[in-house]
């Protein structure tokens, strides 16, 4: 049998998702069935985006293969009745809550929908997508250059090393150059703004930033969360 957490396990999570916890628990008494309070449902599970955004059923992969449901006042008659016809099914049946199902969907499809996403990418816009590293174009030009080099190798291989040496010190040379440059620009932009900060004058026009701070689980570190964020100095002329 699958991991079920007992009816009367204390639950320790928001007022939101404690209500919907509290709403399903009562609902699996009702029907006679245990509570599951997470849903793992291992990782050879087919999953589709409509049965996550449903989130009222999941069938595990495991050798027991639980079903979770989350069945709502609607349909808690027709279910009752149903197990009352089929009593030997009650043994691998389960009460969860829709964001419980959501979550183990969503773990167990994870790869699946990595894989989706990059197939789909590729498909409508090529351009876009990284899946394949190097382009026909890029191999064939590839090619010519490493064959001209071991044509150029073999017919002369001192000055063949001393062109290939002379290549790779453009390139370092342009790489140091372009980091000299990007110091260069940066100190002179603290100049600048040293400069404006010590004679009074209107407020700059600055960039306005959107901060995303996701939280799962973390009710209780929402007010600390808050007050470090409205400590943040942007851009430092508090």
């Amino acid at each position: 049998m699958a991991r079920l957490d007992p009816v009367d396990r204390p639950v320790a999570l928001s007022s939101a998702v404690g209500g919907e916890v509290s709403i399903y628990r009562d609902r699996a008494r009702r029907l006679g069935l245990p509570f599951a309070r997470t849903v793992r449902l291992g990782p050879d599970v087919t999953v589709d985006v409509e049965a996550v955004r449903r989130g009222t059923f999941a069938l595990s992969a495991a050798d027991d293969r639980i079903g979770y449901l989350a069945p709502d006042e609607e349909t808690m008659a027709r279910i009752a009745g149903w197990l009352v016809t089929h009593r030997s099914a009650r043994r691998r049946l389960a009460v969860a809550t829709p964001s419980a199902i959501r979550s183990g969907l969503i773990e167990s499809g994870k790869a699946a929908f990595v894989k989706r996403a990059i197939r789909r990418l590729a498909a409508l816009h090529p351009e876009l997508s990284a899946r394949r590293a190097i382009s026909p174009r890029q191999a064939a030009v590839g090619l010519v250059l490493a064959v001209v080099t071991a044509l150029m190798f073999l017919s002369a291989p001192l000055a063949t090393l001393i062109a290939l040496n002379l290549v790779g010190a453009l390139f370092f040379f342009g790489v140091s150059a372009l980091r000299f440059v990007a110091a260069g620009l940066a100190g002179r932009r603290r100049l600048v703004r040293s400069a404006s900060s010590a004679s009074p004058a209107a407020p700059p026009t600055l960039p306005t930033y959107t901060v995303l701070v996701p939280l799962y689980r973390e009710a209780g570190i929402v007010g600390e969360l808050v007050a470090a964020l409205d400590l943040i100095d942007w851009p430092g002329i508090r």
